[in-house]
């Protein structure tokens, strides 16, 4: 990017890939984990384990964009 400013807009461009977009990309098969077994969850982090095309498991936490909650902390010390 040119500027500072360039750079942010593209950084929050709608068109920008998310984290669901790259989960997809990536893992052949997921097996999502909800919740923080607290009785909380955050819509904002993805948590779980996936297998890539090679048949190596994976455990991922990925955000999506919003601040994260302390649900979201518990549910990613838990994967």
């Amino acid at each position: 990017p040119a500027s500072g400013r360039e750079a942010v807009e593209r950084a929050r461009s709608p068109q920008r890939p998310r984290a669901e977009a790259y989960l997809a990309d990536y893992f052949t098969v997921r097996l999502p984990l909800h919740g923080d077994r607290c009785g909380g969850t955050d819509p904002g982090l993805l948590t779980g384990f996936g297998l890539r095309a090679d048949g190596q498991p994976v455990a991922y936490v990925a955000q999506c964009g919003t601040p994260t909650r302390p649900a979201g902390y518990r549910a990613a010390a838990r994967t």
